[in-house]
């Protein structure tokens, strides 16, 4: 065959990602960050407004990172008020271009929002987005000073919202609040509400499932029938009441209480605590949390078992107070199915007197002298060791009461004596252990010791609780 003399031009690849459907296109948008979705607007005319109708429109910390950066590229002396300045344009410029629903938006204000300005333009960009059918939202407003962002009243206006997220800011419930009808997991984080307005909040969600309160101080009677999940720390409760949660299945306190503060510990014994949870598989508690339940008389065991209970930590345990070692022997004993426990022993400032350490070692003798067993125990993490006679004792008792135990991680202190060290892991090596499957794995805070009796590479990680 006779060649033509004409050279074939080679076919361009057909163009795959802009022949997807529309939907496809701003779901692949959806998860890049925010400054790369607008920068497709320039690919060709078909990709120019995509980007408008992404439904998560992220302004995060990495926005403003991206604001800041562009800025300095711009500019070698940008300063925090042009990056002020451009930050508002920005969020004004996607607001008003963006065309499509938008159902989760989170806000990060890292500078100063003290300024009417600033607020200002907050309160109009909350009440552009009750019209976009916003399901997510996350107001960051961590401000140089503490406690001075307001949040828009348009905030409640969103009946469709399913998360709420919010920091450093403080509000007042309007009186004509209907609910968040469909609210599942509330984010409380130094967040101020006046006139009891949390209790209020949270009884108008009638399908909250998941609640978390960091650095609250206030009132708070829980009324939440669909509730799962509640944590609570830093926080100081005026008072504390607890009135329809039996659904909870994890529950984490950790509060701060300090002296000089003017708040005190809400009154729950342990009795009605455990008795308003009938569901808990997780439970965290924290020191203050342990007195409180502890300041009542604490019985052997509870009337009803928690036979839903599978993982316990306690922090802070204090092995040289009686009252802490009751509690949680109590809870052990009262959980049947009991397979992880966490413990955190406190350190103290002052070395026990001879008597002390005497009487503490005869109370444990004596809550240890009968037969208990934790029949379901598998894993068992402690730290904060000291190599005490009580805290000897206490994982003695572990050892020796849990026949289908497997594995036992211990985490000294750095400041441990050698002799102390030395003592107590000779006795736990030693201890006739019920489970002989039973291994233990020993490491100081800063690392393993050269004393070590564990198997395999041993992971930190596994005290961060």
């Amino acid at each position: 065959m006779a060649r033509t003399g004409k050279r074939t031009q080679m076919a361009e690849p057909p163009d795959r990602i802009s022949n997807l459907p529309d939907n496809v296109i701003e779901n692949i948008l959806d998860r890049l960050p925010l400054v790369y979705t607008v920068a497709t607007s320039i690919l060709s005319r078909k990709w120019r407004h995509h980007w408008t109708r992404v439904s998560n429109l992220l302004l995060d910390e990495n926005f403003t990172a991206d604001v800041r950066e562009l800025g300095e590229l711009r500019n070698e002396e940008y300063t925090q008020e042009m990056m002020e300045s451009d930050y508002m344009d920005a969020v004004n410029t996607f607001l008003l271009f963006h065309s499509g629903p938008i159902r989760n938006f989170v806000l990060h204000l890292p500078f100063n929002v003290e300024g009417p300005l600033m607020q200002a333009y907050v309160d109009k960009w909350i009440r552009v987005l009750s019209q976009k059918g916003v399901r997510e939202l996350t107001l960051d407003a961590r401000a140089r000073t503490f406690m001075v962002f307001n949040l828009p009243s348009y905030v409640f206006d969103y009946l469709e919202l399913r998360r709420l997220e919010l920091r450093f800011c403080q509000f007042k419930l309007p009186y004509n609040f209907g609910g968040f009808q469909n609210l599942t997991s509330l984010q409380l984080l130094r967040v101020r509400i006046y006139e009891d307005g949390l209790t209020n909040l949270i009884a108008n969600c009638p399908l909250l499932e998941n609640l978390s309160i960091e650095r609250y101080f206030g009132s708070l009677s829980l009324n939440a029938p669909k509730l799962k999940t509640l944590r609570a720390r830093s926080c100081g409760f005026k008072d504390f009441a607890l009135r329809n949660v039996s659904d909870v299945v994890t529950i984490s306190l950790r509060h701060t209480w300090t002296k000089k503060s003017t708040t005190r510990p809400f009154r729950c014994d342990i009795l009605k605590f455990f008795g308003s949870f009938p569901k808990l598989e997780n439970v965290t508690l924290g020191e203050q949390n342990i007195n409180v339940l502890a300041g009542y008389d604490v019985p052997k065991t509870l009337p009803t078992p928690l036979e839903c209970l599978t993982s316990l930590t306690l922090l802070d345990l204090h092995l040289d107070a009686p009252k802490h070692i009751s509690c949680a022997l109590c809870i052990l004993r009262s959980s049947p199915y009991l397979q992880t426990t966490n413990f955190k022993f406190l350190i103290q400032n002052s070395v026990a007197s001879v008597e002390e350490e005497a009487n503490v070692v005869a109370f444990l003798e004596d809550q240890f002298s009968e037969a208990d067993s934790l029949t379901s125990l598998l894993t068992v993490k402690v730290k904060g060791l000291m190599g005490t006679r009580p805290q000897i004792m206490f994982l003695k008792f572990i050892l020796t009461s849990s026949p289908a135990l497997k594995m036992v991680y211990e985490n000294a202190e750095a400041n441990i004596s050698k002799d102390a060290e030395l003592t107590m892991m000779c006795e736990l090596v030693e201890c006739s252990r019920a489970s002989n499957k039973a291994e233990m794995s020993y490491s100081r805070n800063q690392g393993i010791t050269a004393v070590s009796y564990s198997k395999g590479h041993f992971d930190s990680s596994i005290f961060n609780f």
